[in-house]
């Protein structure tokens, strides 16, 4: 039980006095700190990390945000590697002896202000116990897949006193750290071992295939993204006619058609198949197969394992390689067709549409006769948040199908699932550096600015950004757009987070500008796409954003971490003067409206970053790199097989500029048909037969019919059949269609 802080005073002065002094030197009361984890230790175990959580109502005042505390202590012991996790949550490591005294040592917490100490503590909350037998060897790692090279992150979980470990990562690779970071340079499935040694035995473990590298060669076209569905305009308040290009509000979502959705109902009904991504999903949420979609059907991260297994054992839908999915995996079906109702009072849904396309899945919303809002059609994904929410919560992200939001969301709250299976290449991708200040990702097939906007701006400014940047041929193009929402989910990276790693959620190839967040941290920004929110009304006056930092709320009267760096909510598009000092929502969102911009572009086959004819494909494909650069192999008039032919002639041609025995020739022959020209073609180029009688300057004549054809991408013939008597000369051009 918390015992409240009194102030003594008899008149208002001398309680503004009070509360000053108070601030100076404020006593601490037993049980200021609520809990702790792990509740246990064991002496001699090492390092050990423990989470404190300080009770919310503690008064005055509760402990200041942004400022990480002076000392923790457990008894003797002092914490070392602290951190701020949340206002009320602070994280320590502890090395415990093995001759540390068994009991209950109290826990304090100490915080040095401008205004002076404030001090927290807690009675009976870890236990140490006396180590008994050998460790029992254990561990985490994250992440267990991606593309190679590979720096995975191992955390020794062991119980017991441990004081050596030894590590193989399966590819030769070894550490005796407690925990590692390994890096995997070669595409491959590994086995990881550890052995744990302590003053009474040892231990050992092996995860067998824990890790899975991926050649990032093959993962081209790999993470097609799905159109968003919106093909209408809205201004700062609703739809109107689609702008004209130089106009205000041009170049949103509803002016881009990316690749159009795409779904196949299995023969049975049980599984939906996605065309574009190749991925295949239970069609209805039904998880107790009673006919309907209510609060019974919901399940919480702990238990998906177990009705994934299940789903397998069943060979649900003929399949048995069911997973639960990654959150970008399950963005990939968000339909921004769908009206959000929030602040709907109603129960009749006909007129609300749920970000899914119901002609193919099954949907229902949240479960009023069980007490729930409309709106909670939260769905499960595997994503798990690598800090915590809401005053600590361990967190796991899920997409909202009805009000149409990405969220971190507490792992104590059941939400609906929708498993999934096929292409597990899905959500990764391949990143390069063209060197020029643009990011191209082969996965996607989409090309982004490596640095952003660098300043905040509203909806209507940032549409307004992108078209002066195509104005000015920005980084060498004039096709650039305010990415949809799909688009820029894309380039989440959830192992970062400002309050995991002080990273933005984003891969560390690109540059992110630094802002001080809502409780004045260093903190991220939040991104503008070009989709709009709809609301139930027809309401288009908010943006889609997504959060790059942390997706701060005022949560319990401070401003903290509520939904995780890596949700997507939305914004005002402008300032209309409402009042947002404490946010919006029943999370308090923090609402911003000038949000940060970076832009997207498809990337084309045409692409010529160097501006001399040749695209960077090309050029990529022959001399490796970007291709957006040259040196004097790769240049346009460069002859690196020495066959006298540019590379820019070989470009033309389509031949190899490498291979002096690949260039373009041809041979003539007479037949029953004419004069029959024969070469080895390319599907894409296009070929026209010319003659001339004498070689005379301005004798050269095109041959009817013979003009621009296409090549076939193996053996092909002009003809002339009427040709030229008693002699002629022929040749071939080769063009570009």
């Amino acid at each position: 039980m918390t015992t409240p802080r009194t102030k003594s005073s008899s008149t208002v002065a001398s309680t503004f006095g009070a509360l000053a002094l108070l601030a100076l030197a404020l006593p601490a009361n037993a049980n200021d700190i609520s809990s702790a984890s792990p509740t246990v230790v064991e002496a001699g175990s090492g390092s050990v990390t423990v989470t404190f959580t300080i009770d919310s109502s503690v008064f005055p005042p509760p402990p200041p945000a942004g400022i990480a505390p002076t000392s923790v202590t457990l008894g003797t012991l002092e914490g070392g590697s602290i951190q701020h996790a949340s206002q009320f949550v602070v994280e320590a490591s502890f090395s415990v002896p093995s001759d540390t005294a068994p009991g209950f040592p109290g826990a304090t917490i100490v915080f040095s202000t401008p205004q002076g100490t404030l001090s927290y503590t807690g009675d009976g909350l870890v236990e140490v116990v006396a180590a008994s037998g050998p460790p029992a060897a254990s561990f985490a790692f994250t992440p267990g897949s991606g593309v190679a090279p590979l720096s995975v992150a191992f955390t020794d979980a062991s119980t017991g006193v441990v004081g050596s470990h030894a590590w193989s990562f399966g590819d030769g690779g070894s550490s005796s750290d407690a925990n590692p970071v390994h890096v995997f340079t070669a595409p491959g499935v590994y086995s990881v071992s550890l052995t744990v040694t302590g003053p009474e035995g040892s231990d050992s473990t092996t995860q067998a295939d824990a890790i899975t590298v991926i050649d990032p060669d093959i993962l081209v076209g790999t993470y097609p993204v799905v159109d968003t569905g919106q093909t209408a305009c809205f201004d700062n308040n609703g739809e109107i006619v689609p702008p004209a290009s130089g106009a205000a509000f041009y170049g949103q979502d509803g002016q881009h058609a990316g690749n159009a959705p795409s779904f196949t109902l299995s023969a049975d009904g049980l599984t939906v198949a996605d065309e574009v991504t190749g991925l295949t999903w239970v069609r209805d949420p039904d998880t107790d197969g009673d006919g309907d979609i209510d609060a019974d059907d919901k399940i919480l991260l702990g238990d998906a394992d177990a009705y994934v297994a299940q789903l397998n054992a069943d060979n649900f839908g003929g399949y048995n390689d069911w997973r639960l999915p990654s959150i970008k995996e399950l963005y990939s079906l968000v339909d921004f067709r769908g009206t959000d109702p929030s602040g709907y009072t109603g129960t009749d849904t006909s007129g609300i549409t749920p970000y899914i396309d119901t002609a193919y899945f099954d949907f229902g919303f949240g479960d009023t006769a069980a007490g729930e809002r409309l709106i909670d059609a939260q769905y499960l994904s595997s994503t798990e948040y690598v800090s915590t929410t809401m005053d600590g919560n361990a967190t796991v992200f899920g997409f909202n199908f009805a009000d149409g939001r990405i969220k971190g969301y507490p792992q104590s709250k059941a939400m609906y699932v929708r498993c999934v299976r096929g292409n597990p290449l899905y959500g990764l991708n391949h990143y390069s550096d063209n060197g020029n200040g643009t990011i191209r990702d082969e996965a996607t097939g989409l090309m982004w600015m490596q640095a952003d906007s660098g300043t905040g701006m509203d909806w209507q400014e940032a549409l307004a950004w992108a078209q002066a940047r195509n104005d000015e041929n920005y980084l060498g193009f004039d096709d650039w757009r305010l990415p949809d929402a799909k688009e820029l989910q894309t380039l989440f990276d959830y192992d970062n987070a400002p309050r995991h790693n002080g990273q933005p959620a984003i891969d560390a190839v690109f540059s992110c500008t630094s802002i001080s967040g809502e409780d004045g941290s260093l903190d991220y920004p939040f991104y503008w796409t070009g989709t709009t929110h709809v609301t139930w009304t027809g309401s288009g006056g908010w943006g889609v954003y997504l959060c790059f930092g942390t997706a701060y709320g005022y949560w319990n009267s401070v401003w903290q971490d509520v939904h995780g760096a890596g949700a997507q909510r939305s914004d005002p598009k402008h300032d209309d003067g409402t009042d947002y000092s404490a946010g919006h929502g029943p999370q308090g969102d923090a609402v911003r409206i000038d949000n940060f911009v970076r832009l997207v572009r498809t990337m084309l086959p045409t692409d010529d970053s160097v501006g001399d004819g040749i695209p960077d494909a090309w050029r990529r494909e022959h001399f490796g790199g970007t291709g957006t650069t040259v040196d004097s192999d790769s240049e346009a008039t460069a002859d690196p097989d020495k066959d006298g032919l540019s590379n820019y002639d070989e470009y033309v041609a389509d031949t190899d500029p490498n291979d002096g025995g690949s260039s373009f020739s041809s041979e003539g022959a007479m037949n029953a048909s004419g004069f029959s020209v024969s070469y080895e073609s390319s599907a894409e180029r296009l070929y026209t037969l010319w003659r001339s009688a004498d070689l005379s300057a301005g004798s050269w004549q095109t041959v009817a019919t013979q003009i621009n054809i296409p090549g076939t991408g193996g053996a092909a013939s002009l003809i002339d059949s009427d040709p030229l008597t008693p002699a002629g000369f022929y040749r071939v051009e080769v063009k570009l269609p």
